[in-house]
């Protein structure tokens, strides 16, 4: 049987799986009406991150109850992608509708909220790569 880690990541990724379809369509018609490509690369970024990211959320999800490390760890290890794929999934619409890139921390508060979405989908994604990292190593004894 699953563990309850990986029945919620896969939850969640589904969630963050519909969004990026979803995301789909905002990007079509933007290639449909010959948008600028900064618009065009924008909603293409995220139709491809909120696709590409709950599928290795499915993935870990798919292995997360062989991994040999308690219960504590394959929370930290679920947890923390659930939260990059909701950083990512406020940030890179939000991007690509207000027209920014949440590169730097400076004004106007659309960019501001773009950046913090960005660090906390970064942030999480990175703590989650250390800990799956660490559970496969454990995981080879």
């Amino acid at each position: 049987m699953m563990d309850i880690q990986a029945r919620y990541l896969v939850f969640n990724s589904a969630l963050v799986l519909l969004a990026g379809l979803l995301v789909g369509v905002p990007y079509g018609r933007a290639v449909h009406r010959n948008a600028p490509d900064q618009i065009i690369r924008a909603w293409r970024l995220a139709h491809d991150t909120l696709t590409l990211g709950p599928t290795l959320g499915l993935a870990i999800a798919a292995v997360l109850t062989s991994l040999s490390v308690g219960a504590p760890i394959k929370s930290w290890l679920a947890w923390t992608w659930v939260v990059s794929n909701y950083g990512f999934c406020f940030s890179l619409p939000l991007a690509a509708m207000v027209g920014q890139r949440g590169h730097t921390l400076e004004k106007p508060l659309s960019n501001q909220l773009v950046f913090v979405g960005n660090m906390v989908g970064l942030g999480a994604s990175s703590v989650g790569t250390v800990v799956l990292l660490y559970a496969a190593y454990v995981s080879l004894r």
